[in-house]
């Protein structure tokens, strides 16, 4: 593992839960959500976080693109649980945190050992292998964690 990633909810800049800057999922029982489809590996994932909390979410549409996402929240069509931004900003979204006790997400560097590695990235895995929970040291260094 090298590191987590915590998941947020983004809403539109009107939403009334735009005032907040934290959110118990409960209160989100049939707000229309845009979701990542089952293509994408945190769609398990963010149906376990819904699991966990008793929210039946209403899907009102499906991508596997962030930008997708974050394009029709802004465009009000719904609210949706991503993963935390690490530094990009979008207009007409507001970024909340989780009140509730959620699942964590663990993020692994996996590598075929069968498989050609460049030496470029061979380097890469080594330094983030050896550097071991970098992606939480990097988010300590931008002052989001």
């Amino acid at each position: 593992c090298i590191g987590h990633q915590n998941v947020a909810l983004i809403v539109p800049r009107d939403h009334p839960l735009a005032e907040r800057d934290s959110v118990d999922l409960a209160q989100l029982d049939g707000e229309r959500f845009i979701a990542y489809d089952h293509q994408c590996k945190i769609r398990d994932h963010i149906d376990e976080i819904f699991e966990s909390v008793g929210v039946r979410p209403k899907i009102v549409s499906e991508t596997s693109h962030d930008t997708i996402i974050y394009g029709s929240v802004a465009a009000r069509f719904g609210v949706a649980l991503v993963p935390q931004p690490l530094s990009m900003r979008y207009n007409n979204v507001k970024v909340l945190s989780i009140e509730n006790d959620i699942p964590r997400r663990d993020i692994f560097l996996i590598w075929k050992q069968v498989r050609y590695l460049s030496p470029v990235v061979k380097n890469f895995r080594d330094f983030v292998v050896k550097k071991d929970l970098a992606l939480n040291d990097f988010r300590e260094s931008i002052g989001q964690l």
